[in-house]
């Protein structure tokens, strides 16, 4: 099944770095559709394999917002 209209958020993979100053590494491994009763279909490329590895999903911005 294809999804014929665009996402409405993206899904991030928040990679960390390394030292404590190093800023984590943000990889998009998805997307989500908004559901007309608010709640969130998503559709992930990847899979983190590590537990500790947080993902979070954002809404996707307008480009005049970019």
């Amino acid at each position: 099944m294809t999804d014929t209209k665009r996402p409405t958020h993206k899904v991030f993979a928040i990679l960390p770095r390394g030292g404590d100053d190093d800023k984590n590494f943000w990889v998009e491994v998805g997307a989500g559709w908004m559901n007309s009763d608010g709640s969130i279909n998503v559709k992930q490329e990847l899979m983190p394999r590590d537990p500790n590895v947080t993902l979070q999903i954002r809404p996707v911005k307008d480009k005049e917002e970019e």
